[in-house]
């Protein structure tokens, strides 16, 4: 098995378009990604940035994943003072 990681927003929003009309079983997760791309491009503030870690952290309920670590609540006491 072999991983391939695209990293630049903009290349992965027009990569998630061309393949929504094709995927099936991961709508959701295209249309979420879709969002959150949108809204980082929309940044301004550690309050925005809190509102797309929420989103990010709505995967887990998308996707089985144990390894992740980062999640809303991390970054949330990380910007605290």
């Amino acid at each position: 098995m072999s991983d391939y990681a695209i990293v630049e927003t903009k290349i992965v929003r027009e990569i998630l378009i061309l393949l929504r009309p094709y995927v099936i079983l991961k709508k959701k997760q295209i249309d979420l990604g879709l969002l959150i791309i949108d809204k980082l491009a929309k940044m301004k503030s550690s309050k925005d940035l809190l509102k797309i870690c929420k989103l990010v952290d709505k995967f887990k309920e998308l996707n089985y994943s144990k390894k992740r670590t980062i999640t809303y609540e991390y970054v949330k006491r990380f910007l605290s003072p």
